[in-house]
């Protein structure tokens, strides 16, 4: 909710914006555990896919930031967030 909020005030202007979407607390000891970097990668993608990113190449994601797909994302995060309170 957070991220979507502040791409949508900094990347307003932005034709496009881009993203890695990695698992950064994966300790670096523990990153020979394929199969746990897969499944916790897969997880922080679903997050970025939640805010209207889409896969682009190898693994940079991207987001229009003119185009509905986002706005729409933060909307849907914001009234599930609004349910919960």
């Amino acid at each position: 909710m957070l991220i979507g909020r502040l791409l949508r005030s900094v990347a307003g202007q932005a034709a496009l914006v881009a993203t890695h979407p990695y698992p950064i607390d994966v300790p670096v000891s523990e990153r020979d555990d394929t199969e746990r970097e897969a499944r916790e990668k897969a997880e922080v993608q679903r997050t970025w896919q939640s805010l209207g990113f889409e896969p682009f190449r190898e693994d940079v994601w991207v987001m229009q930031p003119h185009l509905s797909a986002h706005g729409d994302a933060v909307e849907r995060l914001e009234a599930a967030l609004a349910q919960h309170l």
